[in-house]
């Protein structure tokens, strides 16, 4: 049983409340990526074509009007997860003058650093205008650069919008490494973060 589902309704009031009144020492995550993902442009496992559930205009990048109602509902609840981390984030840094760190990680924009062919169409979080007028309203960082160097199986292009001075050295940090001897079949195990990032 998940005891810590942000799209549900506890933990998340007590973490709202906590960081309205300053109680929050520190709010970073990374929203799960699945339906805003490279991966739903590739054929599926059971040799479908991909099937992307949002695009990359406004007005589809929170999900396609194609999508069946289960698809729409997986868009909502990655799409809650976002918003809800953004809230707390916000709630925290006005809570305490700015002086909570903060850090959001989601996968770099396919347009810039992914191969596939259809990757210009690919939805992002970093292509949004809710995430640039987030970066601008709370001055916040964005780092781009390969977990493998972190310890990560894959190199795995991520990102992150931040306001901890340390993390902008990874800036632009891409793999040093002659080749990965890996083959991914389950995408689930490049969702943890690797140790040294954590």
């Amino acid at each position: 049983k998940q005891h810590h589902d942000m799209s549900e309704p506890q933990p998340y009031s007590d973490l709202y409340r906590a960081a309205q009144h300053g109680r929050v020492i520190a709010v970073i995550g990374g929203p799960n990526c699945r339906t805003w993902s490279i991966r739903k442009h590739y054929p599926q496992a059971d040799g479908s074509p991909g099937r992307p559930l949002r695009g990359r205009t406004p007005d589809t990048v929170w999900g396609l009007p194609t999508n069946s109602r289960t698809e729409q509902e997986k868009c909502d609840h990655d799409s809650l997860l976002l918003l809800r981390q953004l809230a707390l984030t916000h709630l925290a840094l006005r809570a305490t003058a700015y002086n909570t760190p903060v850090l959001l990680e989601h996968s770099a924009d396919p347009a810039a650093h992914s191969p596939h062919p259809s990757a210009h169409m690919c939805s992002t979080i970093w292509d949004t205008e809710l995430i640039h007028h987030f970066q601008l309203t709370h001055n916040l960082r964005v780092t781009t650069f390969d977990q493998c160097n972190l310890g990560q199986i894959v190199p795995k292009t991520t990102t992150i919008q931040h306001n901890i001075s340390q993390l902008h050295q990874l800036h632009k940090w891409y793999c040093e490494h002659q080749q990965h001897n890996c083959r991914i079949t389950d995408t689930s195990t490049l969702s943890r973060w690797p140790w040294e990032l954590n």
